[in-house]
C-alpha cells in the first residue's frame, strides 16, 4: 500500500466515523478537503433518525457558509425526492456525492425530505422553526 493509499484509507475511515450519529465530532481539515460535504452528510444522517427535523441544529461561523450548507442540503433532498427508486442522479460520481445522495434518499423515504425540501426560504432571526430543518446562521 502506498502512502497515498494509506492516507485515503484513513480519510475514508474518519469520514465513516464522523457519520456515526451516536457520537459528537470535531472536523478539522484544510480548505478544499470536503469538510462542508461531510457536515452535510452528517446533517442528513441526523435527519434520518429524528422524528422532528427541527431537533437538528447546525452552526457555522459565517452566514455565507450557512447559506451554502442550506442550499446543498435542500438540493440533495429535492434531488432525492425527484429521483425514481434505484435511479442514479446525473452529475458527480464521486463516493462522497453518492453517499450524500444515499443519505438524502433515506430521509425522503421517511417523508421528512419532502417537507423540508418544500420550504422556499428560511425564517429570519431564528433559523430553526417548527417543521423546517435548516442550518442556523445565528444563535
Amino acid at each position: 500500500m502506498t502512502d497515498l493509499d494509506d492516507q485515503l484509507a484513513r480519510d475514508t475511515a474518519h469520514r465513516t466515523l464522523a457519520l456515526d450519529v451516536g457520537q459528537s465530532f470535531l472536523v478539522q481539515a484544510p480548505a478544499g478537503s470536503g469538510k462542508t460535504e461531510l457536515l452535510i452528510q452528517r446533517y442528513l444522517a441526523l435527519l434520518g433518525i429524528v422524528e422532528r427535523p427541527e431537533r437538528v441544529l447546525a452552526m457555522t461561523f459565517t452566514r455565507k457558509a450557512a447559506a451554502e450548507m442550506r442550499e446543498r442540503i435542500i438540493d440533495a433532498l429535492r434531488a432525492a425526492a425527484a429521483a425514481s427508486p434505484g435511479s442514479e442522479q446525473p452529475g458527480s460520481t464521486s463516493d462522497h456525492a453518492a453517499k450524500t445522495r444515499a443519505l438524502a434518499a433515506a430521509i425522503d423515504h421517511r417523508h421528512l425530505g419532502k417537507a423540508i425540501a418544500g420550504q422556499p426560504k428560511f425564517s429570519g432571526k431564528h433559523s430553526i422553526a417548527a417543521a423546517q430543518c435548516q442550518p442556523t446562521d445565528r444563535y
